[in-house]
Formats: structure tokens, C-alpha cells, sequence
């Protein structure tokens, strides 16, 4: 799976854990529209059935959930293969 498609699934599902569209989300505060613990754990159970493969315990410091690109940063080093 590239980047773009990873991407995509990533911010789908941040829409589906939100229950709502974020228009801007490439530049928004996650946690302002409403990322709290609960539904952060909901969004890595959900990534890590979507593709495969689990997250380190080291990576789920709050700072690598706050935007989107610093929760891209984080998840580029786990090499996500869905095939």
C-alpha cells in the first residue's frame, strides 16, 4: 500500500472514530475536534485491523497524535503492507 492510499485510510478512518467530515484536517488539532484516549484506542485498534500490523507502545505519546502529519511521521516507519 503507498503513502497516499495509507494516508486515506488513515484519515477515513479518523472520520469514522470523529463521527464527523473534517474539511480541513490537514492542518487541524486532532485532539481540538475531539480525539480524546477513548477514541484514540479505537483508532489504533481499527488501523491496526485495517493494515495490518501493530503499533509499538513507544509511539503512543500524545504528541505523535495532535495533527495529521505528525500521526503520518509516526506511522511511516512501520512499512504498512496490506497485500
Amino acid at each position: 500500500m503507498d503513502e497516499s492510499a495509507v494516508k486515506e485510510t488513515v484519515i477515513r478512518s479518523l472520520e469514522d472514530v470523529l463521527e464527523k467530515k473534517i474539511p480541513s484536517i490537514e492542518e487541524c488539532n486532532l485532539i481540538n475536534e475531539g480525539l480524546d484516549s477513548f477514541k484514540l484506542l479505537n483508532l489504533l485498534v481499527l488501523l491496526e485491523e485495517e493494515l495490518n500490523f501493530e503499533f509499538e507502545d513507544h509511539d503512543l505519546a500524545p504528541e505523535n497524535f495532535t495533527t495529521l502529519a505528525a500521526f503520518m511521521n509516526m506511522l511511516s516507519k512501520y512499512n504498512v503492507d496490506t497485500s
